[in-house]
């Protein structure tokens, strides 16, 4: 099931404040992807979309990232164009994305996100990668034990969700 972080909210409106005395084009722009990403999260329910409408909403949640955090961050989306059409889970990238940048921008002054999808021998992969300083070896084998937990009640439960709808919907092969 999709669920809409509610801190975005808070942080688009703060920044939202600062850029309307500042740059209105900017904040015009801040309000439309806004309202793209609460009707997206409102509209859809827990159903799947095509890809193109996911990355939709991620394009609109980076271009509301970027405007918070300027030179500081920059991101690329490279999706194959066979791959829009295909049918994804609502919320399936963005907890990832999300994930890349908070902590991404917890210890670094600057981060790039770079999103690719492509297919190879009939599996598609998508990958958020990021140049950040990562995670040291115990915090990545928390995160990986917490993700294989069935029963977690997770701290980051975005990034839990999209690894539970993976598993869930196409085997335990898959997901983060």
């Amino acid at each position: 099931e999709g669920q809409f972080n509610p801190h975005i909210t808070f942080n688009v409106l703060e920044a939202l404040r600062y850029v309307i005395l500042t740059d209105p084009p900017q904040a015009a722009k801040m309000v439309v992807a806004f309202a793209n990403l609460m009707r997206y999260s409102i509209n859809y329910g827990s159903t799947h979309v095509p890809l193109k409408t996911d990355i939709g909403y991620v394009r609109d949640y980076l271009l509301l990232q970027k405007i918070r955090y300027g030179q500081r961050l920059s991101y690329s989306v490279d999706i194959e164009e066979q791959l829009l059409a295909c049918k994804v889970p609502k919320l399936l990238i963005q907890p990832i994305v999300e994930n890349s940048i908070v902590h991404g921008m917890e210890k670094a002054s600057r981060i790039n996100v770079r999103i690719t999808g492509r297919q190879s021998d009939g599996q598609i992969s998508l990958c958020v990668e990021d140049d950040g300083p990562g995670m040291d070896d115990k915090a990545l084998r928390t995160l990986r034990s917490l993700l294989e937990d069935e029963t977690a009640m997770p701290e980051h439960i975005g990034l839990y969700n999209a690894h539970r709808a993976a598993r869930l919907l196409y085997g335990g092969a898959y997901g983060i």
